[in-house]
């Protein structure tokens, strides 16, 4: 009984034992579940996440569709409408004509353009001697007695002739008759017709000599009187035209100035720059409306005056990396498309202005690589194919430039090239002395260079609605190399990782003992970032973090700074004295672990200090360090006179009625960083027809300002579109005199156009709007496209804004309008390790 209870317990027992086992093996199996479920949800969430984000994306994609057909609507639209103005051009050029005859007076005045032009004068001046010595020759003739004597008998030959000369002529011939008749002697016969003769005599006297001694009148020459007299107004503008020739000296051209062309520009082909110190103010009376043909032509001349090659004609044969290409790419006519096998082929057909080449690796895609640096490999020791590329070059007159971003670490490796160019350009100040003293065959040009950032790429347009907290870096820990990066890299990262640390290893997903952040930081990183995701995880978060290996170069370190404050990316960096010297306060230097996180601290949580932190280095960065400036200033030390801000002008518009208004305007436009390239006002009051602006003329130059005086009564819109009408520049702002202007209004709006695909850029309205594409702007605080405020006029009304929207105009919105003087809000006063007081560079208006 005992053992029948032993059994059954120990079975019992075993049983238990199972079940538990059975139990822990499903606990198991549950928590595995469970943590499934837990990821199976993080997915979810994220694909949630990713799923919102392409709707916004398709959104805007979808915005864009809707715009792009609006604006194929309004193109088609515009062109049925550009034939009833072309047919009234056709009608004005008839009455045009018309007035050919005084328009010759004025051009008279003018200088002859060539010496064709010349001669025909002078030819004309001879001839027209030539016609007035014969006239007189033959006015003489004319004039003389033996002359009208023989004219009588010409018309004694054509008239009857009269009475009594038919009578004597009768009587002698009678008395022939009778003598011969009656003849008793020859002395009677004699007598007879001698008496005949006299007779004879009196009648030829009567019919031919009378009248001709009493004819005193001119004789009229043939054809007299059925052609034009000569215009006295043309004769004289001959006469002023000879008077002209005689007193100035010969000229090549005719005095006239050659229009620049690029296709010939050899170096330094600059375009004529208007003389504002002499010239007299211009002063436009007109009024509205205008007539489109007058403002044509008065636009045309102006542009005529002061059209400037623009950069992106210059035609640039580059080897470059593939990230230089692209920040490069957008601002010239760049040809990257040959290699060391092909590059004869490819650059004969159409030979560049400029040969560019960087310290490439692996340039072109791969078809330089080894062509550049220097390498052992007895293929391409002494750079043979660049030598014959570089000789090409010179028979050629193409100025070459060479631009090591790759010191001062790898000057070793490309001071051979570097030898070979005609002008060298260095990340890093420092070299400038060593390049100079490289030798060679020739003499060069050695110059700083720093990095940049390309707007089109690198740009503050909002990709989330609100940027994420963490910090982030992305690089590369070095184990054995650069311990001073090393020891620098922990310290900022260790104070970055209580705030959520997101860190991208470049080398990520490879095995190397050289390579790999240590293990506490293991848990940050998010893997590798692929350079195509790059701009928009810069745009994501709020901070970055950037460590330097170079620490006392001038202008050498991470071209990522300049991406990043480009972006409105705030960067907290450990020490470097390059970013310190160009950007000074604007980026953050941390040099101890608590000022690390002091400095985080800040920038995280302190709103006002961060928007005004990120606002004041975007515009530097994107009005004073883009691939535009580096490849304008690259230009001009090859030679190249070339503007990088052609095809960008902005004009300041504004309507004004009474003085106070007009003060206003003057204020706000004497007040900016950025001065605008014209300056037209509208002046609806007769009271202020003599006002001529000598506050904007004294400060801008006559030759940017513009009075107009317009007719009162006349609509606003229609005021604006005739201002509009009368620009040259690419970009028109619209003023009022009741809004607030800070010192940066044009500068900000007019670096919006380097990137914004907008018809109109203006302020935001609200703060969750900035830097996106939107429906309407607030209509003081705006730029636009001139065309569309020549053909719509302004309106003040955002919702006839809206209106223009839903026809195709697109509307973005750059930073919220504010009072302040930066146009950003005030920092908090609260110093958390970065001084507001700390000397800052002066900023000088941009050069035009």
């Amino acid at each position: 009984m005992e053992a029948s209870g032993d059994s059954t317990s120990g079975g019992a027992e075993a049983r238990i034992r199972a079940l538990d086992a059975e139990r822990q093996a499903l606990e198991g199996e549950l928590a595995r579940r469970g943590a499934e479920l837990t990821r199976v949800r993080l997915r979810v969430e994220e694909l949630e996440d990713q799923h919102a984000f392409d709707q916004q994306r398709l959104g805007v994609v979808d915005r864009e569709r809707t715009g792009l057909r609006a604006g194929l609507e309004k193109t088609e639209q515009a062109l049925q409408e550009r034939i009833a103005p072309l047919e009234a051009r056709i009608e004005a050029l008839t009455i045009q004509r018309d007035e050919l005859a005084a328009m010759v007076a004025e051009a008279g005045e003018a200088r002859l353009q060539n010496e064709e032009q010349r001669a025909l004068v002078r030819h004309l001046a001879r001839t027209q001697a030539t016609l007035e010595v014969r006239t007189e020759q033959l006015s003489s003739v004319l004039s003389s007695r033996w002359y009208r004597i023989a004219r009588s008998t010409w018309q004694a030959r054509r008239r009857r002739p009269p009475l009594g000369a038919l009578g004597l002529a009768a009587l002698a011939v009678a008395v022939i008759a009778v003598s011969a008749a009656l003849a008793s002697s020859i002395v009677v016969v004699i007598a007879g017709v001698l008496g005949a003769a006299i007779v004879f005599t009196l009648a030829v006297t009567y019919t031919i000599v009378v009248p001709a001694l009493r004819d005193h009148r001119t004789p009229r020459m043939a054809g007299q009187g059925t052609f034009a007299e000569p215009l006295p107004v043309e004769t004289a503008g001959v006469q002023s035209a000879l008077s002209r020739i005689e007193a100035e000296p010969e000229s090549v051209n005719g005095g006239a100035v050659a229009p620049p062309a690029l296709a010939a520009a050899g170096p330094a082909a600059a375009a004529p720059q208007p003389d504002r110190t002499d010239a007299p103010a211009r002063v436009v009376t007109r009024l509205v409306p205008a007539l489109h043909t007058t403002e044509g032509h008065e636009r045309e001349s102006w542009l005529a005056a002061t059209r400037t090659l623009e950069l992106g004609q210059l035609r640039v044969a580059g080897i470059l990396d593939d990230m230089s290409r692209a920040c490069f790419g957008p601002e010239c006519e760049l040809n990257c498309e040959f290699t060391m096998a092909d590059w004869r082929e490819r650059l004969e057909p159409n030979p560049p202005h400029m040969l560019l080449v960087e310290s490439a690796w692996s340039g072109n895609s791969g078809g330089w690589q080894y062509g550049v640096a220097s390498y052992p490999h007895p293929d391409y020791q002494g750079l043979p194919e660049l030598r014959r590329l570089l000789s090409w070059c010179e028979e050629r007159g193409i100025p070459t430039v060479f631009w090591n971003k790759e010191d001062p670490i790898h000057f070793e490796r490309f001071k051979e090239a570097a030898a070979l160019f005609d002008h060298v350009l260095t990340t890093d100040a420092n070299r400038i002395p060593a390049y100079e003293d490289l030798g060679g065959d020739h003499d060069r040009t050695v110059h700083a260079l720093p990095f940049a950032a390309q707007p089109r790429l690198h740009n503050p347009i909002a990709v989330t609605d609100a940027r994420q907290l963490e910090p982030v870096f992305a690089g590369t820990y070095y184990r054995e190399r650069h311990r001073d990066r090393q020891a620098s890299l922990e310290m900022i990262l260790d104070a970055a990782l209580p705030y959520g640390l997101v860190i991208y290893d470049r080398t990520f997903g490879t095995e190397s003992d050289e390579y790999g952040f240590p293990e506490r930081f293991q848990a940050s990183i998010k893997g590798r970032l692929p350079y195509q995701e790059v701009v928009d995880v810069y745009k994501r978060h709020r901070v970055f973090l950037n460590v330097n290996s170079v620490v006392d170069s001038p202008t050498m370190f991470s071209r990522r700074v300049f991406e990043l404050l480009a972006c409105g990316t705030a960067v907290l960096s450990t020490d470097s004295v390059g970013i310190e010297a160009i950007f000074g306060d604007l980026v953050p230097i941390a040099t101890t672990p608590q000022g690390a996180t002091a400095q985080l601290e800040r920038l995280l949580h302190d709103d006002a200090y961060y928007t005004d932190l990120v606002g004041r280095a975007r515009r530097l960065v994107l009005t004073e360090h883009t691939y535009r400036v580096r490849l304008s200033r690259i230009a001009a030390i090859a030679g190249f006179e070339l503007s990088p801000t052609a095809g960008r002008e902005v004009a300041a518009l504004a309507l004004v009625q009474e003085s106070a208004d007009l003060e206003a305007i003057e204020d706000a436009m004497l007040a900016q960083s950025l001065a605008p390239d014209e300056i037209l006002v509208g002046i609806g009051d007769d009271a202020l027809a003599e006002h001529g602006l000598e506050r904007l003329t004294e400060h801008f130059g006559p030759a940017r300002i513009r009075r107009v005086l317009q007719t009162t009564g006349v609509e606003a819109p229609q005021r604006w579109r005739e201002l509009a009408a009368m620009s040259a520049a690419r970009w028109v702002a619209p003023l009022s005199s009741s809004a607030e202007y800070g010192e940066h209004h044009l500068r900000d709006l007019t670096a919006c156009t380097d990137f914004a695909d907008g018809d109109v850029i203006g302020s935001a309205a609200e703060p969750h709007q900035a830097h996106r594409y939107v429906d309407s702007v607030d209509p003081s605080y705006a730029l636009a496209a001139r065309e569309v405020v020549s053909e719509r006029g302004w309106s003040e009304d955002a919702g006839e804004h809206r209106r223009w929207f839903d026809q195709g105009v697109r509307f973005y919105a750059g930073e919220v309008k504010s009072g302040t003087q930066d146009g950003f809000p005030a920092a908090t006063a609260a110093d958390s390790g970065v001084s507001r007081n700390a000397p800052r560079r002066t900023r000088g208006t941009r050069r035009r």
